[in-house]
């Protein structure tokens, strides 16, 4: 909802898109073309690095909506720092306070939206609505960076956001699109659409992200997942997925005394790295690749040759319970404490 402004996120897609038709050329051997396409993306990354520097330092440090002119606007496509293509380091300051300030405005674990449509008119001047309503289909873009920086802070918020977005399904698991007041009744207001597509799509592919994931030449897997789907017994499957460098397919086991993961990978182009997250709540004794010794860290650089790794280790006894059903029960507390206070005092917060 900007106007007369160049718009942050929509140049940040030019800039992916450049970035892929370099990639696309490569493949197909077409030297020249890449070379063109690449110095075509060196001169527009040089126009939008420069106007990017003028914009955040007047908001602070944070990617606004518009590149210039206001730094007012809906978290939109600034998101995209990280993903689809990183176009800055995961710890970019800017990064870190674009992420920072849009989770600002979530409610109910969900990005805000403001549509500014006009309410009423006081002589000259127009008053507009300033009331933000739940915006699903953009709310995994900071899940996504999420899983690119990867700390365990990272890893647990991703999941969080995995659940926040389940809860807000139908009964047959159908998203919307926008237009609910957060702690309010669902009424959308006539502006929603549901089901939305970009919505069930983009919360499929963080799942998948979440599980495997390409980052530049690097396969990662088990960026984040939950302590409820690594509960001795339980197992979670992945097969033939379909990734740049080939299908990925792999059982991770659970187990009292760890987790063993079985890979049957089939590369075309073996990535330069295979990393695989230790869980943010899981303590490890140690760690082995096909009976080999690894280097017990936050991601566990493994031969891309790998069959089976096993961690020996457990959950912490101080992991938060985290589960589907406990989002939806915990949601449902705050909701009917909140819609208590209303019915007590007739005004929302």
């Amino acid at each position: 909802m900007l106007k007369n402004s160049h718009q942050t996120g929509q140049n940040m897609w030019l800039l992916i898109g450049l970035r892929n038709a370099v990639v696309l050329a490569e493949a197909m051997g077409e030297r020249a073309d890449a070379e063109r396409f690449q110095a075509e993306y060196d001169d527009y990354r040089a126009a939008f690095d420069a106007q990017l520097k003028v914009q955040t330092a007047r908001s602070g440090g944070y990617i606004t909506p518009s590149l210039d002119r206001t730094l007012t606007g809906n978290n939109w496509d600034n998101l995209l720092t990280l993903y689809p293509e990183p176009l800055f380091e995961p710890f970019d300051l800017r990064v870190t306070a674009t992420i920072q300030r849009s989770r600002e405005t979530y409610r109910e674990g969900i990005l805000t939206f403001i549509h500014p449509y006009a309410l009423a008119r006081k002589g000259e001047e127009y008053v507009f609505n300033e009331k933000g309503v739940l915006h699903y289909w953009h709310t995994p873009d900071n899940a996504q960076n999420a899983l690119v920086r990867g700390r365990a802070e990272d890893q647990q918020q991703a999941v969080t956001d995995l659940y926040a977005l389940l809860v807000h399904t139908t009964s047959t698991h159908a998203p919307q699109e926008f237009g609910a007041v957060p702690w309010s009744t669902r009424d959308h207001q006539g502006n929603n659409l549901l089901p939305d597509g970009p919505a069930s799509g983009k919360t499929i592919e963080l799942l998948r992200n979440m599980l495997v994931r390409e980052y530049r030449d690097e396969l990662h897997l088990l960026s984040a997942v939950s302590p409820e789907w690594v509960q001795p017994g339980k197992t979670i499957e992945v097969e033939e997925e379909p990734t740049v460098f080939g299908p990925v397919s792999f059982t991770l086991a659970a187990s009292p005394t760890g987790l063993e993961m079985k890979l049957s990978n089939r590369f075309r182009q073996p990535p330069r790295r295979l990393l695989v997250t230790i869980p943010w709540f899981y303590e490890v004794r140690q760690a082995t690749a096909d009976g080999r010794p690894l280097a017990v860290d936050g991601r566990l650089p493994v031969p891309v040759s790998t069959r089976v790794l096993k961690i020996a280790g457990g959950i912490r006894r101080d992991t938060p319970p985290m589960s589907y059903q406990r989002a939806v029960e915990e949601y449902k507390k705050e909701y009917g404490k909140r819609y208590r206070e209303y019915l007590r005092t007739g005004r929302l917060r």
